[in-house]
Parts: C-alpha cells; structure tokens; sequence
C-alpha cells in the first residue's frame, strides 16, 4: 500500500479510536542500536514508557462557571490578605507614632526638669507637679498657686532621677541632649507665660491699656508661643 493510501486510513483509525491515542507508548533500541517506538515493546529488549498528553476536552459551562467562581475567590483572598497587611502596617506606624511622641515628652519633662534643679536658684513644684525656678528680685514669679520647695538633698534625688529618664528617653534626641538648648526652652517657656498673664491683665478695664500695647501682646504670643 502507498504511502498516500495509507496517511487517509490512519486519520480515520485515530478518528474512530481516540483511546489509542491515550494509549502507552514504548521507546527501545534494538542490537544495531536503531530507536523503535510502539504499543508493546518486544520480550526482553530494555526499554522506556513514554508519556503521550492527549488533547484537554472541552469545558462544559458548568467547568467554565467554576472555574470563574474559584478564580474570583482567589482574588478576594489576595485582596483581603492584601487589606489585612496593610491593615497590620498602618496600627504598627500609629503604636510606633504614639510611642515616639510619648518618648518625645518624657525627654522634654526630664530636659526642662533638670534645666530648673540645676539653676542653681530656689526650686519648688507647682499644683501640677512640675518644677519651677523662683525669680529673683525685682522680676514677678508668673505662678501664683501652691509651690512646694525641695530641700537640697531631695534636689539632688530628683537631678539623678531625670538625669535616667533623659538617658532613656532622650536617646532617640540626640539634637535635644545640650542642656543650654533645655535652659533655652525653659526661659522660652516662662516668657509665654509671662506674655499671657500680661495679656490678661492688659485686657482688664482698670489697666487703660492701648490697642497697640494689647496688640504687641497678642502678635508675640501668636508668633513665639503657639
């Protein structure tokens, strides 16, 4: 049979049987080292099965709507991992914010404490706990509720123990460790408050105060003090 007859009828074979195309496949050589393949492989010859993929069948809409179903599942666990993720990250940088500005005011507590036991003049405590320097003569102490002085030895209790609280607090504030910066900030602080007890004072009918004395009050607090 030519070989033009014969190409038809294997198309038809593989037509009419496609199990034969799923079938094993066997790969051998015989003694004169010629690779042969086929169904069956002849008794004693050494040889290796091959793997023949088969075409997929079609997919029924039943197969097709879920495999959508399982796609649109995958991406809503990705999204949802995704959220959670970001989620996580966004409480770790406010905790970490949090932390940080807490920090930020246990070193700010300790450099303006120190700042005050180490003038070197008269120290006490006001209503709310924090330490205040007396003024000397002629200049008025802006506070004017219950003070508790410290005697010396407690005055050097406390200089140790906010010395610790900046060593532990200040260290993410190398910028804050000179304690001229810290006296700085103290005299800042007390002159804003100065400010604003003058503003209120000028604001009472009896002072007669100018608009612009009130003004000059009211621009430095805007200014230096907010």
């Amino acid at each position: 049979m030519s070989i033009r007859k014969t190409i038809p009828w294997v198309c038809v074979l593989a037509c009419l049987w496609p199990g034969l195309a799923l079938s094993d496949t066997w790969r051998w050589k015989d003694a004169a080292g010629q690779v042969h393949f086929g169904d069956q492989p002849p008794p004693g010859v050494q040889a290796e099965r091959i793997g023949v993929s088969s075409r997929p069948s079609p997919l029924t809409d039943e197969d097709r709507a879920q495999r959508q179903q399982t796609l649109h599942a995958r991406d809503a666990a990705r999204d949802a991992a995704a959220k959670r993720e970001e989620s996580r990250a966004a409480r770790e940088d406010a905790r970490a914010a949090e932390e940080t500005a807490m920090s930020r005011a246990r070193c700010d507590r300790a450099r303006w404490a120190l700042a005050a036991l180490e003038s070197g003049r008269p120290v006490y405590r006001d209503a709310n706990g924090a330490y205040r320097v007396k003024r000397p003569p002629p200049q008025q102490d802006v506070y004017s509720g219950p003070r508790e002085y410290l005697e010396e030895a407690e005055r050097q209790a406390e200089i140790a123990h906010y010395q610790e609280e900046m060593n532990t607090y200040c260290a993410a504030f190398p910028e804050l460790a000179d304690p001229a910066l810290a006296d700085e900030d103290l005299r800042h602080a007390d002159a804003c408050e100065a400010a604003a007890l003058e503003l209120e004072q000028l604001l009472q009918d009896e002072a007669r105060a100018t608009e612009e004395e009130i003004a000059r009050r009211r621009r430095f607090l805007d200014e230096e003090c907010r």
